[in-house]
């Protein structure tokens, strides 16, 4: 939407007053400018909600948002039994 009214804002700069009379190129570049908009918002949306995925303990964002403190205590775990076997092994 933020793209479609810079749009607006650009038509109306170059000296279309409306974009509606504008003509058909005028009223192209706001459905092309407005498309490119909402692509653009449901990348992001897409992009954010991946990052808030359950959990197995069923908590939104538990893993990757650090929500669920059974999945970060395990988490930590395996990361002490790792560099414990790192340093066994040196």
């Amino acid at each position: 939407m933020l793209l479609y009214g810079l749009g607006l804002v650009l038509l109306y700069l170059k000296g279309i007053k409306n974009p509606s009379g504008g003509g058909i190129i005028g009223a192209s570049i706001l459905v092309f400018i407005g498309l490119i908009g909402i692509g653009a918002v449901a990348g992001y949306i897409d992009k954010v909600s991946t990052g808030w995925k359950r959990c197995h303990h069923g908590i939104l964002g538990g893993i990757s948002q650090g929500l669920c403190t059974a999945c970060v205590a395990e988490k930590k775990a395996i990361e002490e039994n790792y560099r414990k076997q790192r340093e066994l092994e040196e």
